[in-house]
């Protein structure tokens, strides 16, 4: 018989299974909360699970930390592919309740690959493009089933690790690796790992967005397996729409780097201004777009300083890592992708992950009225295209909700 959808925000869970010591169980009856969590500032996706128990298992399976759990679930009607399937361990058990014939507690999850990490140690040279390298240290340390994909990139790195976990080597080759596009990031979504700069997430969806979400009024009516319900923002939580003396204080406007030699004892300063650098940057309305601060805004790079050390010629295979090309912007687009963020809550499907990018039409603040149009409804600052940074999937009492954090770096048009 086919499948159907009976409410917006239903779910399938195919399967729960705790593995230990080789046996598999099936526990799906004992879940009563699933939450999982996917952010494009995380290495690895985490999460946690309420378990309601009356048969003991904590003690009888017994569940001691670093069991495996397997999950799978879907969006009813949607293809096999959109599904959530992951594999986590045990990484704690807390908030543990006894009763007279019950118990409840919290298994908190990590990724397998997070698991990985924790014991895995590098201490082996490596040299080559930044790209290959990445792919070279995910592939032998990380892998667990999981494709990763890869911004290639022909910048050449040099690293000796001193004794960094594979992770921690990833992401130092992230961090100076891809000068050109210093906003790389190595994430886990749902579906895949990627390591992507937001740049290339940006400049790859702008014009194929995922979707359209809209803010509509709480007593409008639909039909409960209305599918355009996925696209309703339930909830928009409180913002903080920007803090002027945090972006001093953190050198988003305008900071200087410094960099000392250590060989030749050269030091020079490099002072920079980001008005000036975010000019053909990506953004999100366009490489023209407006940007989210005025350009007369109060700024002086001596605000915020940092000194990166360097020693060329110690090395015959000395790689410049390039500092003053790279450092300060990716300073700045780092901030922006963390500070104009927002929250909303929406129905969950599971074919959506971090790093897509969406529409966001949300109306003004102000009394409607017959001549109220979408073309003069729609907050100017607040409605646009979002990148989603993170994601909190919620799979409880049968309904999918979840909660989307979305940044923004530029405005559809000026709002002055």
């Amino acid at each position: 018989m086919a499948e159907t959808l009976n409410n917006v925000g239903a779910y399938v869970t195919d399967y729960i299974i705790l593995t230990s010591k080789g046996k598999q169980i099936e526990i799906s009856s004992y879940v009563l909360q699933t939450v999982i969590y996917e952010d494009v500032f995380s290495n690895v996706m985490t999460g946690h699970m309420v378990i309601t128990d009356a048969a003991n298992l904590i003690t009888t399976i017994p569940v001691i930390g670093t069991e495996l759990i397997t999950v799978k679930f879907r969006t009813p009607t949607m293809p096999d592919r959109a599904s959530i399937i992951k594999d986590f361990y045990i990484s704690a058990i807390s908030e543990r309740q006894l009763g007279d014939n019950e118990q409840n507690y919290v298994f908190n999850l990590i990724a397998v690959e997070g698991f990985l990490d924790s014991t895995t140690y590098l201490t082996s040279r490596l040299t080559g493009s930044t790209s290959d390298l990445i792919e070279k240290v995910y592939q032998e340390n990380l892998n667990h089933n999981k494709d990763l994909y890869i911004e290639q990139h022909t910048t050449k790195a040099t690293v000796l690790p001193n004794h960094w976990t594979a992770l921690k080597t990833i992401n130092w080759l992230t961090t100076g690796g891809y000068r050109e596009v210093p906003n790389t990031l190595f994430f886990e979504g749902n579906k895949h790992f990627y390591c992507m700069s937001i740049d290339a997430l940006i400049r790859n969806q702008r014009e194929n967005i995922y979707g359209t979400y809209t803010l509509t009024p709480a007593a409008t009516s639909q039909s409960a397996t209305d599918l355009s319900q996925y696209f309703n923002i339930k909830n928009i939580a409180k913002m903080s729409f920007f803090d002027v003396l945090k972006g001093q204080d953190f050198g988003y406007y305008a900071n200087k780097l410094i960099t000392h030699d250590v060989v030749t004892k050269q030091y020079k300063e490099w002072p920079f201004d980001y008005a000036e650098k975010r000019k053909g940057q990506n953004n999100l309305e366009g490489i023209e777009s407006p940007q989210l601060f005025r350009d007369v805004t109060p700024k002086d790079p001596n605000n915020y300083r940092r000194v990166r050390s360097i020693d060329s010629k110690l090395w015959n295979d000395y790689t410049d890592r390039q500092y003053q090309n790279w450092a300060s912007l990716r300073n700045s687009l780092l901030y922006e992708a963390q500070s104009s963020r927002y929250v909303i809550e929406v129905h969950g499907r599971t074919d959506i992950e971090v790093g897509k990018v969406i529409q966001c039409d949300i109306p003004k603040s102000i009394a409607k009225d017959d001549r109220t149009t979408l073309t003069n409804i729609l907050d100017p600052q607040l409605s646009g295209k979002y990148l989603i940074t993170h994601i909190r999937h919620e799979f409880a009492l049968g309904k999918h909700i979840m909660l989307l954090e979305i940044m923004k770096d530029s405005y559809r048009r000026s709002p002055e």
